[in-house]
Order: structure tokens, then sequence, then C-alpha cells
């Protein structure tokens, strides 16, 4: 009888210990709350990924950081998991990548009460250190170009006059203009795009347990992200239909591999079409 009892105690254990929630560490930015009501790439993003985890049994365990020591840290195998960042060929050696969770654009702006320098070439423009700005500003022909590990600093300088452009994600801009700015008008946009993509949960799949859980966590984007709740998920942050569609197209690509052994980013503008 004492056996018996103590096999069904080993057995009960067993189910518990299987039941009970794994952990994900994911590094976050650290005004992470207020990017999620101020930035609606960040906002959807972040309600993707926590509702995927959230009924894959998983908590998330959160640590405020800077996204440029998040991104090394993940580059060097110290973390779990970070958000949100673009694909590019140097980070797809270092780490993985989520389903695509967002949408967002990189632009130049300038400061309304500065006019607009004729020749990039001779204009100072602000970028963020670590991110691909530092490249697309290259490449737009400036030749002064200060890189900065905070934005908020950027902003600051470009408000004060000390630079003539900054390159920014246009879903961040409302936050700086709340947050930083100390007068209503806000920043203007030159010009089309830079730069439009699709951005990524990046992962240490080296893990094999982070590795298992974002099987999990992608299965669930997958599966919900032609959901009428999904799709309000966008609208309401600020998303057109027509940029819903097109993340859920980015989405649809994924449909063979079921099992998303290792999900292959979309590397490529994928806003030609609007």
């Amino acid at each position: 009888m004492k056996k018996f009892i103590l096999m069904i105690y080993l057995i009960l254990i067993a189910f518990q210990s299987k039941a009970s929630k794994s952990e994900l560490e994911v590094y976050v930015l650290y005004n992470h709350e207020a990017f999620i009501k101020q930035s609606r790439s960040y906002m959807v993003g972040w309600t993707l990924f926590e509702n995927a985890a959230t009924k894959s049994n998983i908590k998330l365990k959160i640590i405020h950081s800077s996204w440029n020591k998040s991104l090394k840290l993940l580059a060097q195998n110290k973390i779990d998991s970070t958000l949100l960042a673009f694909y590019t060929e140097e980070r797809g050696k270092k780490m993985s990548f989520s389903l695509p969770v967002a949408l967002d654009q990189i632009s130049i702006f300038k400061n309304k009460n500065y006019s607009e320098p004729k020749i990039y070439k001779e204009a100072s423009i602000g970028v963020h250190k670590g991110s691909i700005h530092t490249v697309l500003a290259k490449k737009s022909g400036f030749s002064f170009i200060y890189e900065s590990t905070t934005r908020s600093e950027l902003h600051r300088m470009l408000s004060a006059g000390r630079l003539d452009y900054i390159l920014e994600n246009e879903s961040l801009i409302d936050y700086f203009c709340l947050n930083i700015k100390s007068n209503n008008n806000c920043l203007s946009k030159i010009g089309t795009p830079l730069k439009q993509e699709p951005l990524y949960i990046v992962y240490n799949s080296k893990k094999t347990a982070v590795n298992n859980l974002f099987k999990k966590i992608n299965k669930v984007i997958y599966n919900e992200s032609g959901s009428l709740k999904t799709q309000n998920l966008f609208l309401n942050a600020g998303y057109t239909l027509e940029e819903y569609n097109i993340w859920k197209s980015l989405i649809d690509m994924s449909a063979g591999r079921v099992h998303f052994e290792k999900v292959k980013p979309m590397g490529i503008s994928i806003f030609n079409k609007m």
C-alpha cells in the first residue's frame, strides 16, 4: 500500500512539473510601458508575443535594458531574447528570428523649426549606434554622421539645432515627440522611407530550451494571424488594412514550415506594392 501511495505521489509531482510554466527571458526597452502606449509597432509586436507566450504556457521574465546593449548580449549568446529588430545578414549569423510581429519604416526627419539643408553631403545626421541606420545614412550621401547609443540624445540634439537630421523608425516618432520635445511641433519627414520592413523578436536558438519555446510561440502567432482579433489589433494600433494584409502575407509565406524549425526572415522591402 505504501509503495502504491508513493507511486501516485511521484506521478503527481511529475505531472505538476510538466504543467508548470516554462520561463523565457526577454530584454525590453527601459520605457517599455510607454512605448507600448505610444508606438504602434512596439505595441503590436509586444501584444502578439505576449499573447503567444501566454497561450503556450510560457512565463516571460522581463528585463529592462537599452536596445543596443540587449542586441550585443544576444549576439554573445548571453541572453534568451529581445525585441524588436529588423533582419540583416550580419544579425542572421548571430541570432535567430521569430515570425514577423510588426511592420515599420525608417525615414529621415528634421526639426520643423529649421530650414532643410539643400545638400545631404554638407548636412549632419544622427543615427542609432548598432542599428542599420548608419549604413542607410551613408547610402543616402551623408558625410557627417553622428552615432549615439540613446535615441533620446539624438532627438534632443535635433531639437537644439545641433543636428540637421536624424534617421528614425517612424512608429517611434510619436513617443519621442511626446517625451523629448518641449514644444508642440514634432518632426517633419523628408521624402519617402529609406527602408520598410517587418520587425522580429530575436532570440538565442543555440539554447535548445529557448529554441523549443519559440517554436511554440511561432505556431500561436501563425495560427492566430488571420483572426479578427489580430486584424483589429493592427487596425486599432494605427496600421491600415493594406498594411495588415502585407503582414499577413508574410505570415502565410511560412505556411509550409508547420513546425518552424527555423524561420527564414524576409530581409527584403515589402512595401513596394503600397
